[in-house]
């Protein structure tokens, strides 16, 4: 996860893990989402209504945008550069959530464009889940 650092100390044979998660470095990697991208997202979601609100990270060529559905629920879907900024591009679903409620491709084509369950779980910790 970004933002967790594991550091070992061997001390007298003895090996001490410590992870020391920098939440505020998390937190201040968080970007409030324009409503034009979540309007983006929004025309590939099935039944949901409009996502309320949205909140994105920048992962190596994606941008990971976790958006709150109707119900409440965090869906992440990932974006390259042209459509987080101006709509056209790739939206790819990064979460089960999201492939539940659109049509935003399938885990393997994600995966195979190298979305990682991992920056989807960074764009929902924006959300402080």
């Amino acid at each position: 996860m970004r933002g967790e650092r594991v550091l070992q100390i061997v001390v007298g044979g003895t090996v001490l893990v410590a992870i020391a998660v920098a939440l505020i470095l998390t937190r201040s990697g968080c970007t409030a989402v324009p409503r034009a991208t979540l309007d983006a997202i929004g025309t590939g979601i099935d039944s949901q209504g409009p996502l309320s609100s949205g909140q994105a990270v920048r992962e190596e060529q994606w941008w990971y945008v976790a958006a709150k559905l109707a119900d409440g629920e965090i869906g992440v879907w990932a974006m390259d550069d042209g459509t987080y900024h101006d709509g056209s591009g790739t939206i790819l679903s990064a979460n089960p959530i999201a492939r539940q409620v659109s049509h935003w491709g399938t885990e393997q084509a994600a995966r195979k464009l190298g979305v990682t369950p991992a920056g989807a779980t960074d764009a929902v910790g924006c959300f402080g889940h």
